[in-house]
């Protein structure tokens, strides 16, 4: 049996937009919303820039943790493209998870 469907979020900051592509494309995002929505987040190798791996830990309760890799980020356009390639929702039958951007 084929079960097909898609899972998205949105998330909305009393910020501009400069500055919230400033925290998430850069990379500081980790140290502004990991407390509150992830236990803590890895880089398990890379710089933030294209090819860099990173382990995300929900807190206990949350989905399972995952590995993503960072494949794009294009600051002109405040896109940062990702996938998961291990866990998480991998894990929970999906095939593809990836593409975040801030508008």
């Amino acid at each position: 049996m084929k079960v097909t469907g898609s899972l998205s979020a949105e998330t909305e900051v009393c910020v501009p937009v400069s500055e919230a592509w400033d925290i998430y494309g850069s990379g500081k995002v980790v140290g502004v919303v990991v407390p509150k929505l992830f236990k803590q987040i890895d880089v398990v190798s890379g710089d933030g820039s294209p090819g860099t791996i990173l382990e995300v830990t929900f807190h206990p309760g949350g989905p399972p943790t995952y590995q993503e890799i960072i494949h794009t980020v294009d600051n002109e356009k405040m896109v940062k493209e990702i996938d998961i390639y291990k866990g998480g929702f991998l894990d929970l039958g999906f095939n593809l998870f990836g593409s975040v951007g801030i508008s």
